[in-house]
């Protein structure tokens, strides 16, 4: 006998996920599907470093020091949309900034050497 509390209710809506149905509409979900990778990347991290800089004596809670620690986030998710296809507004900042990153470490580099003698 089949009552009420033994049938099972299937849903009514379509939790279908749409496809993309053509070449346009397959990059815009590549360049989205991209965007969310990076974003959990960067959030995720930024998230947990900032977790163990607190613990580590480093404070948080002073304005000036977050915004700079957001600023190297989004630099790093500027970065990291470049390396995938996407734009940052900041990404122009870290590109013209790559030759002074690269002379910072080759003194880091220069003082490890002298350190070794």
């Amino acid at each position: 006998m089949m009552t009420d509390s033994n049938v099972i209710k299937f849903p009514k809506e379509n939790n279908r996920v749409n496809l993309p149905q053509s070449e346009p509409e397959l990059y815009e979900a590549i360049m989205t599907n991209r965007t969310i990778l990076v974003d959990e990347i960067v959030n995720r991290f930024f998230s947990q470093f900032a977790s163990v800089l607190n613990m580590n004596g480093f404070d948080m809670e002073d304005k000036e020091f977050f915004f700079r620690y957001i600023t190297a986030s989004e630099m790093m998710r500027g970065i990291l949309y470049d390396s995938v296809g996407l734009s940052h507004p900041l990404t122009d900042v870290v590109i013209s900034n790559v030759d002074k990153a690269k002379e910072l470490s080759n003194l880091s580099d220069e003082m490890f050497e002298d350190d070794d003698s």
